[in-house]
């Protein structure tokens, strides 16, 4: 949060039902929310992916999102 706050781009990637997922949600709900608030963080969750986006397609899901945030707030 502190990262964010101080004006630092952040991205944060999950992939769908990673237990750190939901240990965010459970744990840090208010903080996540406060957060999510703010212009320069974003949270995507890949659908169908692993923990370490195993699959190729998982993996070209979270490459995709990865370079559409990077062109789009570092041109």
């Amino acid at each position: 949060g502190r990262i964010a706050r101080e004006g630092t781009d952040v991205l944060v990637l999950f992939s769908e039902g990673d237990p750190g997922l939901d240990f965010l949600t459970l744990n840090h709900a208010h903080d996540l929310s406060r957060l999510r608030r703010l212009s320069n963080f974003r949270l995507h969750v890949v659908d169908d992916a692993d923990h370490t986006f195993t699959s190729i397609d998982a993996r070209r899901r979270a490459s995709a999102l990865l370079t559409e945030h990077l062109l789009a707030h570092h041109p």
